[in-house]
């Protein structure tokens, strides 16, 4: 299996200047405090949450907040932030890994509602 980048090329981006391509050894994820940016340590979890939500040219007595769901692992949090990732890249059978940034959610701890862990880690 080659991994490839998100320009579908496997060979390494260059700088703009054409200098040598900007190694990055982790995606500055930390999950679930292992020290470590892979997610086998942190738990699968499930979060309700209520979100914002952008209306136009309709009565403003009909438009709330609504609940939405996400699905993920989480990467850090503090007393007002959780950051679940549920998109990043790995390192494959082959020794190599896709340096694509990974994809998630910043939520707000005021605005969750519930935190399910749905299964282990595998």
């Amino acid at each position: 299996m080659t991994t490839v980048g998100p320009t579908g090329s496997s060979e390494a981006r260059r700088q703009p200047d054409g200098s040598d391509p900007v190694r990055r050894e982790r995606d500055g994820l930390d999950f679930a405090g292992t020290g470590n940016d892979s997610p086998r340590n942190s738990p699968l979890v499930l979060i309700t949450y209520r979100d914002h939500v952008l209306f136009r040219k309709v009565d403003v007595t009909s438009v709330g907040p609504v609940h939405r769901q996400t699905i993920g692992r989480i990467a850090r949090q503090d007393d007002e932030t959780i950051v679940i990732v549920h998109d990043w890249s790995f390192v494959g059978a082959d020794g190599r890994r896709d340096r694509t940034p990974p994809c998630g959610l910043v939520l707000l701890r005021k605005l969750i509602e519930k935190i399910e862990e749905v299964g282990p880690v595998g």
